[in-house]
């Protein structure tokens, strides 16, 4: 009986480095939930053209955009799970959402298996150019004289910068009035002529506003400044929040069951990439930062902000339609 379970535990374990070593065998598939043309759509088509150089196989991109990411979500964790089906999701649809809605047909945990962290970006607060406040400092005075009045725009519910501008509104001990947008276009240029006091936005969204002078950036709600704005306080510099931070980030998953050796081998792989200078040059051109970060690490940020993103949908008490 024991020679029987040693050999069947050596078969496991040959099998297991057949698959890892098989990998990749055949064409590998990254769906994505995000348009085409977006942020995260540009650098998983930038970052699949070094893949195929390393793994000598095809890599596509498969766009499945809608439904705050079931489509794609549902699509991978249906496919066999050797490594050739990868899925890439931001903090909405891996942390926010699932604390948002009740009835979900995925289960983050249970469905998929974290491999890195891919990119990330930062929120700036920003307001307009010609309005009276110039500092986050002045914006927290004006609110506080003010309950209820001072206005901050958002593109939907749920979204980080909502959850983010209800997060400052908490630590600033101010009470403001939230004015959803269907456009981020509309949200910015309604901050730009003063119809809203202020906004959280990426370097990306703010950034033509910014430089045709009808936006400016107050700090950014990260833990230390952005490289590509590094005139720009943080809000922990500005306002002495412990913590504050408003961060989207995306991140690379794969069907839960996948080969811990076969994960290994495509994180380290995802990291080479992104530490090509010619990739990283042109994410921080796009105001996005690259960080691949080891599988552990990404799992403890998707822990700690499903945490942190729970607490504060429940505390506001956000509930979407």
């Amino acid at each position: 009986m024991k020679y029987l379970k040693s050999l069947i535990v050596v078969f496991l374990l040959i099998n297991l480095s057949a698959q890892a070593q098989e990998f990749p065998s055949k064409p590998i598939r990254i769906t994505s939930p995000f348009p085409v043309g977006s942020g995260p759509d540009v650098v998983v088509r930038m970052l699949s053209e070094k893949l195929q150089s390393y793994w000598s196989q095809s890599v596509v991109v498969d766009t499945k955009a809608g439904a705050n990411g079931v489509l794609a979500i549902d699509q991978t964790k249906r496919s066999n799970p050797d490594g050739h089906d990868l899925l890439i999701l931001d903090n909405g649809h891996a942390t926010i959402i699932p604390n948002l809605y009740k009835k979900l047909t995925y289960d983050v945990d249970r469905d998929l298996a974290p491999i890195s962290l891919v990119m990330s970006v930062p929120f700036f607060v920003t307001t307009s150019s010609d309005g009276p406040i110039k500092s986050v400092a002045d914006l927290i005075a004006l609110s506080k004289s003010k309950p209820g009045v001072i206005s901050y725009g958002t593109p939907f519910i749920g979204s980080p910068a909502h959850l983010g501008s209800a997060l400052f509104e908490s630590m600033s001990g101010t009470k403001m009035i939230n004015t959803p947008f269907k456009e981020t276009s509309q949200l910015f240029t309604s901050v730009a002529n003063g119809s809203v006091s202020w906004a959280l936005g990426t370097f990306a969204t703010t950034g033509p506003f910014v430089r045709s002078g009808k936006l400016k950036l107050l700090a950014v709600g990260a833990p230390k400044r952005s490289s590509s704005a590094p005139d720009v306080p943080t809000v922990d510099e500005e306002a002495k929040f412990l913590g504050f931070e408003v961060i989207s980030w995306v991140g690379l998953f794969s069907p839960i069951g996948t080969p811990s050796t076969t994960l290994d081998k495509i994180n380290r792989d995802f990291a080479r990439a992104l530490n090509e200078t010619d990739i990283r040059q042109k994410m921080m051109s796009m105001g996005i930062e690259a960080t691949p970060s080891s599988r552990g690490e990404f799992t403890k940020v998707i822990n700690q902000d499903t945490k942190k993103y729970g607490d504060l949908i429940k505390s506001t008490d956000i509930k979407v339609d």
